[in-house]
């Protein structure tokens, strides 16, 4: 849609280029597995966590949808949504920090987001109820 492609053009894309500017500079540009590892905890515990909470939000606020229906929103669907993140981001961007070079991460990264995305605006369209809302991360049998 239209506005997802404004969400790509203007919000993540320029985000997540510079983001890839900010590693290169915190850690180095060397594809070695330590430098891999700093990045990923560092993209995946500081910056996904926010990156996921303000796109939910963007997109929400681009259809005209309150501040309390997104709050109520990230409350219930939060938790599962950045598990989710993990599952897929964690490997990829262990694939993308350790072999992609700098000049083709965003490329890497827009082909994943492709799937991302596309999780992500079902989760930002759907209609969860507080009583149906079950986020079980974790239970006591796991």
């Amino acid at each position: 849609t239209a506005r997802m492609t404004a969400i790509g053009g203007f919000f993540v894309a320029p985000i997540l280029r510079n983001w890839y500017l900010a590693l290169d500079k915190m850690f180095g540009s060397q594809m070695l597995l330590s430098t891999a590892a700093k990045k990923l905890v560092t993209d995946q515990l500081l910056f996904a966590p926010c990156f996921v909470a303000a796109f939910i939000i963007v997109n929400n606020l681009l259809q005209g949808k309150s501040m309390e229906m997104i709050e109520n929103q990230l409350r219930l669907e939060y938790g599962n949504i950045i598990v989710t993140n993990w599952m897929l981001w964690v490997p990829a961007q262990v694939l993308n920090f350790r072999l992609i070079p700098l000049q083709y991460r965003l490329m890497f990264s827009n082909v994943v987001a492709l799937f991302w995305n596309t999780y992500l605006a079902y989760k930002a369209n759907s209609q969860t109820s507080p009583e149906d809302a079950k986020i079980v991360l974790f239970t006591e049998d796991s």
